[in-house]
Parts: structure tokens; C-alpha cells; sequence
């Protein structure tokens, strides 16, 4: 008990040290400081494919089935979508391309597969939707709170406006939770840009041939 006793006097000495020492810091620096940022919400849609057609085959009926339920919903570039089948559905594979082969005329395409237990029939499968979007902050609401300045030494708008930014620019707001992952470079493109460069607007006067540039570059 005397040990447990002696050892909390000898942090509490040294804590009123500690804090003698340090009576030089400005007080503004005490109290943790939330900068605004942007909330990611995501919303999910889906539809039942049935594939009707001939040898379970996506029917004319599936087919405009699956375009009302895309521009009834505005699905398009940023929404990811995924299919999920049933569990012990063999043919989930040939399923997959029909769709995506449909999904790619307007751009679109499933990049995952699942079997979550939502789809109990293996002739059907659910096109699942899942759409992010973003919520800036609003720096004008920010600007008219008030604030203790011995609390909070910096303005709550501090950085409002550049996560405003970010926000509406993302292309898509799943990468604000978690950025794609590092890809290897493509060395020999950047190189063949140099070169291109190099050989037909590396000199004064030869401006006009920046078209063969872009050919020579995209068409490598």
C-alpha cells in the first residue's frame, strides 16, 4: 500500500514539474481541434434479373426490364454495380458476361459477384446498385458559429473550403473512405511521351505538329 502511495506522490511531483516547465506554451495550443471534412453516404438500389430466354438466356423482356430499372434509377458512371446469385448457381459465370455484355453498351459493367442469401432462385440474379455521394460542409453555416479563442485558436472554416472542393471534384466519392491502391508505372508511356515530344515540337516553329503527337502517343 506504502509503495502505491510513494509512486502516485512521485508522478505528481513530477507532473507539476513537467507542467512548470512547459508554462511557457501559448494557451491556444490546448483542446483538440475538428476541421471540417466531408461525410460519404451510399445508397443501394436493385433489381431481380430473371433470365427468361431460351437455356436461361437474357429474353428481349430481360433486357428492356434492365433499362427501365437503370434510367428509372440514372445509373451511370461512379455507381457500382454487383451481382448476386444464388448459392450453388453453377452458371453464375455465362449469367455475368450476358449482363455485362448488355451493361457495356451504355458504358457500364459489374465488376463484382456475391451470394449474400438475397437470391434463393439460381435462374434469377439481383443487379445491385450501390451509389456514394458525398456532403461537403457548409463554410458559410461555419463561418457565423462563434468560438472561444483559448479553446480553439483556429477558426472552425480552417480547411472548410478546400474539403468543399475535394468533395465536388472527387470523381468518385468511395475513394474519399479508401483511394484505389498504388498501380505499377507505366514507365515506357512516359518515356514515349518524351521522345514524341522531342520529335516533332522539340524545336521552335514546329508547333503544328501536335496533332502527330496525340496520334503517335494514344495510337502506341
Amino acid at each position: 500500500m506504502k509503495k502505491s502511495v510513494r509512486k502516485t506522490v512521485l508522478i505528481g511531483i513530477l507532473a507539476a514539474f513537467m507542467g512548470s516547465a512547459c508554462s511557457n506554451v501559448p494557451q491556444y495550443y490546448k483542446g483538440a481541434i475538428s476541421l471540417p471534412k466531408n461525410e460519404v453516404e451510399v445508397a443501394n438500389f436493385s433489381h431481380q434479373i430473371n433470365f427468361s430466354g431460351e437455356a436461361g438466356a437474357l429474353s428481349g423482356t430481360d433486357l428492356a426490364a434492365i433499362d427501365n430499372f437503370l434510367n428509372a434509377e440514372g445509373v451511370g458512371y461512379g455507381d457500382q454495380l454487383v451481382l448476386d446469385f444464388a448459392a450453388g448457381d453453377g452458371a453464375w459465370q455465362t449469367k455475368m458476361t450476358a449482363v455485362n455484355n448488355f451493361l457495356k453498351t451504355r458504358g457500364l459493367w459489374v465488376k463484382f459477384a456475391s451470394q449474400t442469401g438475397s437470391v434463393s432462385d439460381p435462374g434469377s440474379a439481383a443487379l445491385v446498385v450501390n451509389r456514394y455521394s458525398v456532403i461537403t460542409p457548409d463554410c458559410a453555416a461555419l463561418s457565423r458559429e462563434s468560438f472561444v479563442p483559448t479553446e480553439m485558436w483556429v477558426n472552425k472554416t480552417f480547411g472548410c473550403v478546400t474539403a468543399h472542393n475535394l468533395g465536388v471534384m472527387v470523381a468518385n466519392p468511395q475513394d474519399l473512405i479508401e483511394g484505389l491502391p498504388d498501380t505499377i508505372a507505366d514507365t515506357r508511356g512516359a518515356v514515349r511521351a518524351l521522345e514524341l515530344y522531342r520529335e516533332n515540337i522539340g524545336s521552335a516553329g514546329n508547333l503544328g505538329s501536335f496533332g502527330s503527337l496525340l496520334s503517335g502517343l494514344f495510337g502506341s
